[in-house]
């Protein structure tokens, strides 16, 4: 972890308990509270987890292990893929993972099951301003399913504020040799849910 990484406080039986997040950086970081012992994410949540972990499993991610999740609820504003506008398609939900290996990505889902994923190294995000955020995208991951899932290198970057401290725009763009792909998030300003692991 980069010696600039802020460190993320939890409240917990009522001393403070220091926890290093991989969730550092995007989507994050200054009023994330621990859930309440005993209690979970929402099942839509979970199923939604539960999903991006087993596509996770097979896009070839060596042996990197998945250390944290954010869900942003909200609308999708647009979604273009590989040239073709799939906007209508959109959920109204984001996703924000984070691996050991620094790799992140935002994950745009449709209503088919089908996910587009602007794939990124954390490390490399830039903090123009305050709660300003951009990550520079190196690779774009597609697909509906574990054997139908597409990779391609993708030059772009992914910007975005702070959804913890309200409404928040998430952008991403990135241009690939099969076309470009956009898409626009508006968060909805209810805390977004995390999950470590």
């Amino acid at each position: 972890m980069p010696a600039d990484a802020p460190s993320v406080h939890f409240q917990e039986n009522g001393t403070r308990t220091k926890i290093e997040l991989s969730c550092r950086r995007r989507l994050r970081h200054s009023h994330i509270e621990r859930p309440e012992r005993g209690s979970s994410m929402n099942l839509p949540v979970s199923v939604c987890a539960l999903g991006v972990l087993m596509l996770s499993a097979t896009l070839s991610l060596a042996d990197a292990r998945l250390t944290g999740m954010v869900l942003v609820k909200g609308t999708c504003q647009k979604l273009i893929v590989a040239g073709k506008d799939r906007s209508l398609e959109c959920k109204g939900t984001l996703l924000n993972t984070d691996y050991d290996d620094q790799r992140t990505g935002f994950y745009f889902t449709l209503l088919d099951g089908s996910i587009v994923t602007f794939s990124n190294r954390g490390d490399l995000q830039e903090q123009p301003g305050p709660d300003k955020f951009v990550t520079p995208v190196d690779m774009m991951i597609f697909g509906q399913s574990r054997t139908a899932i597409n990779k391609v290198t993708a030059k772009g970057q992914c910007r975005h504020g702070n959804p913890f401290k309200g409404p928040d725009m998430i952008e991403c763009t990135a241009d690939s040799e099969i076309g470009r792909f956009e898409g626009l998030f508006m968060s909805n300003g209810e805390k977004p849910v995390m999950q470590t692991f």
